[in-house]
């Protein structure tokens, strides 16, 4: 636990132990959750300033599922043309992300748009193989929006709170 002012390094502090960790072995998957979306920078920076010393990791950045949906009536094969034959496209979008490194929302949607993949099924695809994944705390602890093909699977992963004085009003909300 820190509780320091903003701008002291405590996302990286966390994050490199924890990086550290997932390249000993001693964890296979990182979660670093926030509260708010603006919470997550300090995170995405700290991961910038790691991959400029060097660090290969492959990092996802996971956005709500209203920011990414391109509009469609529901999320249906009857009513999304990017729900229509979706499992059918992602391995060759898989593949072809796997060549970077910064799977942020912007090249997420870019890879989507480019395979006409529903961009948030795509974007939980990757967070089954990303070594970090930087979300909100939703996707860890809401029983509805859980990624379950994660949480419920792997049992190899490590997850980081920021702000987690915040957890105690997600939780009664």
């Amino acid at each position: 636990f820190a509780s320091m002012p903003t701008g002291t390094g405590k996302s990286a502090a966390v994050l490199y132990p924890a990086v550290k960790a997932l390249g000993q072995g001693l964890t296979g998957q990182l979660f670093y959750l926030t509260a708010r979306t603006t919470a997550r920078q300090a995170a995405l920076t700290a991961m910038d300033l790691m991959r400029e010393k060097g660090l290969h990791v492959w990092s996802l950045t996971l956005n709500a599922k209203e920011k990414q949906c391109p509009g469609f009536p529901r999320c249906h094969p009857d009513d999304c043309p990017r729900a229509k034959g979706h499992f059918l496209r992602l391995p060759d979008a898989l593949d072809e992300m796997l060549e970077t490194c910064d799977w942020n929302g912007q090249a997420v949607m870019a890879m989507a748009d480019r395979h006409q993949l529903c961009p948030f099924e795509f974007a939980l695809s990757l967070a089954e193989i990303a070594d970090v994944v930087v979300c909100d705390y939703n996707y860890a602890f809401d029983p509805v929006a859980r990624i379950k093909r994660v949480f419920e699977w792997r049992t190899d992963l490590t997850l980081l709170a920021d702000e987690s004085h915040n957890l105690a009003s997600r939780v009664r909300e």
